[in-house]
């Protein structure tokens, strides 16, 4: 398989320049990832949830992480040339969450309803292209 060679960059001066290699498809299964852990990994009476609304019951902080999360999958989607229309789609479901998650209660309650992040996965899943990331030089 191809590798795909990604600078991160540190802000900090007592850091310096970190090269990893990275291949395309992990991209994919770090999201997958963070949507089991956000949304599925835990079951109560046979209801999948995840951290999501554990960490939304922190007011304001707990939906602002969520979404930082959320908004990583959509950078990744980029990555998978998922084209700007379904991108959209994927920021206004964001939103949705978002938006829901700060009313007091009901947007507790609707964290365990409302998966956002698992929408924005299936979108990836069919409209991305899963071993192809921004830079690469397609054969």
């Amino acid at each position: 398989a191809r590798m795909t060679r990604k600078i991160i960059l540190s802000t900090s001066l007592k850091t310096s320049f970190i090269i990893v290699l990275v291949r395309p498809e992990h991209h994919y299964r770090i999201a997958k990832g963070l949507v089991y852990v956000l949304e599925n990994r835990f079951r109560l009476f046979g209801m999948p949830f995840g951290l999501d609304p554990i960490i939304g019951f922190v007011p304001w902080i707990g939906d602002a992480v969520s979404t930082v999360v959320a908004l990583y999958i959509v950078l990744l989607a980029k990555r998978m040339k998922v084209e700007q229309k379904h991108i959209n789609v994927m920021l206004l479901n964001i939103a949705f969450d978002f938006l829901i998650g700060l009313i007091p209660f009901v947007g507790d309650v609707s964290d365990f309803f409302i998966r956002s992040n698992s929408k924005n996965l299936k979108l990836i899943e069919k409209h991305g292209r899963l071993n192809v990331i921004d830079g690469e030089i397609e054969k």
